[in-house]
Formats: structure tokens, C-alpha cells, sequence
């Protein structure tokens, strides 16, 4: 787990999200629905921001090319992590099958993203490409770690002595990714391209015996199909966060949050309305198994 004091919240002006919460099975979107301009924002957009704020750090947009014909990107989202002091971006496998033709990435912003009611005048940061070394993928259970030669500058969430237990049905969770749903034009390579904007969605843990098929390795969440929520395409790879404490007021959020890894989205069972992840025991056991393994081999 990490913890994350709060004298204040920090926003960043340029990136925008959507703000989704549960109260008692509603699910509420900020979503052109928002306050107005300098109106005080709702305790749901208060308490989302704080969470938001913390989990911002570790949430990078990945694109990537499998080779040199593929027209466009294949979108997905990473999470830089640091296990026993050796750093990498965890994934899931079939962002990045293998080693890609090209691979960007876009960092998150360092002032953190920011809830708003509206996407205009958003600004997408700049994609970059790191020193990629290699990457290291378990296709059974879906997950994939980025190598580098040199780590880049990101800040990296310690999975070293984490809770390796997914969160009881009927937490809340959250997750924030790149999905498709929320691309805009941006110049990207000397070409104005298609690239997808972040996304900020609040979710509850679902039994798993309400997902057909759902395999031992999976966790459930919900994501129905309603007005102004997005599409998830390209949420695969993000991680999905909770409160470790299941804090409820506002003061308790901005004071004393400690913030826990549940697993790693994957799927997205439309039939029932559900995101699938694989959960965090599943996550540090690839790690330890063969991403560690690969890292002091290289």
C-alpha cells in the first residue's frame, strides 16, 4: 500500500477526466453535467479528486505498434511499479504480446489530473519513448511488465509489501486509464492522429459468480452501460485502486489516505456489464516468479 497525506489537492488545468460514483447501486457522471464555472464542487467531485490525485502518479498511457505495417495504435495503460527496488511498467499481456514494432508512452501530468464537467480546450501531453530493454508477458493470467535499460523518470508504486488480497464484494473501487472512447486529434510523429484522453471511473467489486466463465485468477467489477460512460477499450492494463482504510468523510480522504492495488483490468464482459482483473495475488506472483527472475538475468 501507499499512503498519501493531503494538505490540499493539487490539479492539473490541462487533463480532463470523468468523475462516476456509487451511492446505494446510482451511479452519478460529472460529465457535462458539472457545476458551473466557480460553483463549489459536490462532495462526490471533492472526494473523487482526492483519490484521483493520489493514484495520478501511477497511471502512463501506452500505444504501441506490433509491427511495421499496422496502421495506427493499439491503446492500453500501465502502472509503473518498484518491487525490491527494480523498477518496471506492469500491464496486461495482450497490450503488449511482444516486444513491439513501437511503443510511446504519455506520463501523467505532474500537477496530477483533474475531474471537470467538460472535456473543451483539453490538452493531451506530449507521448515520449523510453530506453526499452525487453517485455516480459504470462498470457494465462494476462499480464506483461515493460523493461528498461534505464527506468524512466516516473514515480513508481511499491508493490513490495502490499495486501495481496482483492477487496470483499461490495467495495468500492476506482480505476483511470486511456480508453479508446475518449480519443481526440492530436500531432503526434510530424501527423495529426487519432490518441485517446484519460479517464476517471468509480466502480464496486461484483461476486464472481455473476460473470460466466469467470476464471480463478479474475476479480469482477461493474461497468453498465450507461449514458456518459465510456467505452473501456484501452482501460486494459490500469490498475484498480481502493481506499485500504474505506474512509467516508471528506476530512478522513484529504488527512490520512492510504491507497491499495486490487489487481489489474483485463476484460471487459459486455454481457454483464462487467470489468475483469486479475487479482493482486495473481499480479505479485508474476512479479516475484518471472519478472524479478528476468530483471537480475539481464
Amino acid at each position: 500500500h501507499q499512503k498519501t497525506r493531503h494538505a490540499g489537492t493539487h490539479l492539473s488545468a490541462t487533463t480532463h477526466c470523468v468523475l462516476s460514483t456509487h451511492s446505494h447501486g446510482c451511479r452519478i457522471n460529472t460529465m457535462g453535467t458539472g457545476n458551473p464555472e466557480g460553483a463549489e464542487p459536490s462532495a462526490e467531485a471533492r472526494a473523487g479528486q482526492i483519490i484521483l490525485t493520489a493514484i495520478s502518479p501511477f497511471v502512463v498511457g501506452i500505444f504501441t505498434k506490433p509491427d511495421a505495417s499496422h496502421v495506427g495504435w493499439v491503446y492500453g495503460t500501465g502502472s509503473p511499479i518498484e518491487f525490491d527496488g527494480r523498477k518496471f511498467i506492469l500491464t496486461a499481456a495482450h497490450v503488449v504480446p511482444a516486444p513491439p514494432y513501437d511503443i510511446q508512452f504519455i506520463a501523467p501530468p505532474s500537477d496530477g489530473f483533474r475531474i471537470t464537467p467538460s472535456l473543451s480546450n483539453g490538452l493531451l501531453h506530449k507521448s515520449r519513448r523510453y530506453d526499452l530493454k525487453n517485455c516480459i508477458g504470462n498470457r494465462a493470467v494476462d499480464l506483461a511488465a515493460i523493461l528498461f535499460n534505464t527506468p524512466p523518470d516516473l514515480a513508481y508504486f511499491d508493490l513490495s509489501h502490499v495486501e495481496r488480497t482483492t477487496p470483499e464484494v461490495g467495495s468500492q473501487v476506482v480505476i483511470c486509464g486511456y480508453p479508446i472512447a475518449k480519443e481526440r486529434m492530436v500531432f503526434l510523429d510530424g501527423d495529426v492522429r487519432s490518441c485517446p484522453g484519460p479517464d476517471f471511473q468509480c466502480a464496486t467489486v461484483v461476486p464472481s459468480t455473476s460473470v460466466k466463465d469467470i476464471k480463478s485468477h479474475q476479480f469482477a467489477i461493474d461497468y453498465p452501460a450507461m449514458h456518459g460512460i465510456v467505452s473501456p477499450p484501452g482501460y486494459s492494463g490500469s490498475m484498480v485502486w481502493y481506499d485500504m482504510a474505506g474512509y467516508r468523510t471528506i476530512q478522513d480522504l484529504e488527512n490520512d489516505l492510504t491507497i491499495g492495488a486490487a489487481g489489474i483490468v483485463t476484460h471487459h464482459a459486455i454481457a454483464e456489464q462487467v470489468l475483469l482483473g486479475t487479482r493482486i495475488d495473481y499480479v505479485v506472483g508474476f512479479i516475484k516468479e518471472q519478472v524479478i527472475p528476468s530483471l537480475l538475468s539481464l
